[in-house]
């Protein structure tokens, strides 16, 4: 830390906070602010808080929130294992058995954690690829008509106009409970297909189309365990 003072190159001084504890104004306040970097991140910041933007930005809801497994049919799990870690943990451990026996469980973490072992399907990806995996997923959705459209809209003829490569008017399209999503849809359905997705991964092709079809022919009964965005 000195060494950063003497250089005059204090901004590159990054304190990370955990939970929260009553030395928090002195640690993660005071300190940086002391030495000269704005660099002072909070345990909300990559977990509270970027839970929060994830179902503000989805949902139009600042705040947390939590699953309905007992009633699920397919639980896609990412960015967290529901048996050992993030909230809940005795009542997702009670309740997984009959989860298993009732609804498909698919897990997406490079890990085997305790929620994959168990899982149908465990599907490790490459670190710092599960965004060509959600890309993909989203991808398949949409060329096969699978989202629901009660929610999200239609085709304003009821055509599904969405296909690899092709250009879409978004005119087009009909939202109901989305905004500027058609643009979001777009990118995604012209540029991130299953074949180029997979080739940034480490698992099969194979994985993709199981996986986002219990999904989605599931309706209006998926659960997806994820933590922040």
């Amino acid at each position: 830390m000195m060494e950063l003072r003497r250089s005059e190159e204090t901004e590159k001084f990054v304190l990370l906070r955990g939970r929260y504890t009553y030395m928090r104004d002195i640690i993660y306040s005071a300190v940086p602010k002391i030495f000269g970097s704005p660099n002072g991140i909070s345990h909300s910041a990559i977990c509270a808080e970027a839970e929060k933007f994830g179902s503000y930005y989805t949902e139009g809801y600042w705040d947390y929130r939590d699953y309905d497994p007992s009633n699920s049919k397919y639980v896609l799990i990412r960015g967290a294992d529901p048996l050992s870690s993030n909230r809940m943990i005795p009542a997702t451990i009670k309740r997984f058995g009959d989860i298993l026996d009732r609804a498909g469980v698919a897990v997406v973490d490079p890990k085997l954690n305790t929620s994959a072992a168990k899982a149908h399907e465990w599907l490790p990806f490459k670190p710092g690829t599960d965004g060509a995996l959600a890309s993909a997923i989203a991808h398949v959705i949409l060329v096969n008509g699978l989202w629901s459209k009660e929610f999200v809209g239609d085709f304003k003829d009821g055509r599904n106009r969405f296909r690899a490569g092709a250009e879409v008017d978004e005119n087009t399209f009909a939202e109901i409970h989305t905004y500027v999503y058609e643009q979001f849809r777009v990118f995604l359905h012209r540029n991130r297909t299953v074949g180029e997705s997979s080739g940034k991964n480490t698992f099969l092709r194979a994985y993709y189309h199981p996986c986002i079809r219990n999904n989605s022919t599931c309706r209006h009964r998926p659960a997806f365990h994820n933590h922040g965005v």
